[in-house]
């Protein structure tokens, strides 16, 4: 539900204080210090009694504020608490969100009989990342943020397919730990080598991880919530090594 706060009602601003509220307790900050930092308001000036707020009184141009505030640093939470206020986002452009979300460098192509770190600086390889041979092994190395679990795609002409990285060589959803590591990984611990053997031109893989196995779940399609994950991305140009 897409609101025009500068004609609110009074309903929706109360649906929108009991969301402050709420997001609210779940930081150090008091009710009052919170709505003060959320509108930008200096010093510590007593709201007093806050009965015009939670009736729906607050100033329509404040909603607005506060609704900036809660939806570029609380979404999640918000979106808890009031799903017709803070709907479900929906990214439509994935390429560019995962061009914009991705941790820099951070996953890397390593071919298999060379052990040779591909990656190519931007000014290098303005299109792809790196580029391999039709039909070339190779594998990954991902410097993770932190641990949990991941879920892997390869990115073909628009389409995303998802690929296992649990070392039972079937589940797609495998566990990572904090810092670097090679994947996919076999029940052995040894790395399971990847290879592209049909398909030439630009391939884009990502690997979205989480704390959380659920938010990765959903089916063998990209997850609806994309931007709760870490992404970590490398453009990988198949065949002929690709013109600068």
């Amino acid at each position: 539900m897409s609101i025009e706060w500068s004609q609110a009602s009074a309903e929706q601003r109360k649906s929108l204080y009991k969301v402050a509220k709420a997001v609210a307790a779940t930081t150090p900050l008091t009710l009052e210090r919170f709505l003060n930092k959320a509108l930008g308001i200096s010093g510590d000036p007593e709201w007093g009694d806050l009965a015009n707020v939670r009736n729906g009184r607050l100033a329509r141009d404040k909603c607005q504020a506060l609704y900036g505030y809660l939806a570029e640093h609380h979404y999640d939470h918000a979106q808890k608490q009031d799903a017709d206020l803070f709907p479900q986002r929906l990214i439509r452009d994935v390429e560019a969100f995962f061009d914009k979300a991705a941790h820099k460098s951070r996953l890397r192509v390593v071919l298999a009989d060379q052990d040779l770190d591909l990656v190519k600086r931007r000014g290098q390889k303005p299109k792809a990342d790196v580029s391999v041979m039709l039909g070339e092994e190779f594998y990954f190395e991902l410097d993770a943020a932190s641990s949990g679990f991941a879920a892997a795609f390869q990115g073909y002409q628009g389409k995303y397919y998802p690929f296992p990285l649990a070392e039972n060589g079937e589940d797609l959803i495998g566990r990572i730990k904090a810092g670097k590591q090679n994947i996919p990984r076999s029940i052995g611990g040894d790395v399971d080598v990847l290879s592209e053997d049909e398909n030439t031109g630009m391939h884009h893989f990502v690997v979205l991880t989480s704390t959380n196995r659920n938010h990765l779940v959903s089916a063998d399609v990209l997850p609806d919530q994309l931007d709760r994950l870490e992404v970590y991305a490398v453009r990988v140009f198949v065949g002929n090594h690709q013109d600068t």
